[in-house]
């Protein structure tokens, strides 16, 4: 009696996809810093357009200076924001090929982009609570840069290399 042959193709095990390696220390300092250059150029320009439209004047008062530096805040968070819901990568990102994942390797959702940025500016409570209870803005400003070195510090401990918030977010930073 022969034996039933089968056609269908042997079933294989897909491998699973390599998980794309998290950009290294220098990398990240490079991109942060080539960020900054590009930065100085957006706030420069959209600041000086708000106040030549609004003929403010040196030295501001400090309901305008207050005005100023939410408005600077709201222009950064708009250039993050915009660029990794949109692809994961802000200009200095696409530069040293760094791109930014939501779970699973999907596209960051514009909630996760949003708190995102919000948790990169978190040592400004803090530092403006010390501010507020010493009057002494160097100590703030230590404080401040206390706990955005804490992010970083953060990276070198995590098992897949993360900042501190894209632990907390579930994002990740990939090289692209």
């Amino acid at each position: 009696m022969a034996k039933p042959t089968s056609t269908a193709p042997a079933e294989r095990v897909a491998d699973p996809a390599p998980v794309p390696r998290a950009p290294g220390f220098g990398r990240r300092l490079l991109c942060a810093a080539y960020e900054f250059c590009l930065l100085f150029g957006v706030t420069f320009i959209t600041n000086y357009l708000l106040l030549s439209l609004a003929q403010w004047r040196w030295p501001l008062d400090p309901l305008r200076l207050s005005i100023l530096q939410a408005y600077t805040l709201c222009v950064i968070g708009a250039y993050f924001i915009y660029f990794w819901s949109r692809g994961g990568q802000t200009l200095a990102m696409k530069t040293w090929r760094i791109r930014l994942v939501g779970p699973g390797g999907a596209r960051a959702t514009l909630p996760q982009c949003c708190l995102r940025y919000a948790m990169l500016w978190w040592g400004l409570l803090p530092g403006s609570i010390v501010f507020a209870g010493t009057r002494n803005s160097l100590i703030a400003a230590a404080v401040f840069l206390g706990c955005t070195a804490f992010s970083w510090i953060w990276m070198w401990f995590d098992r897949d290399r993360q900042f501190f918030h894209d632990y907390i977010l579930g994002t990740r930073l990939i090289q692209a």
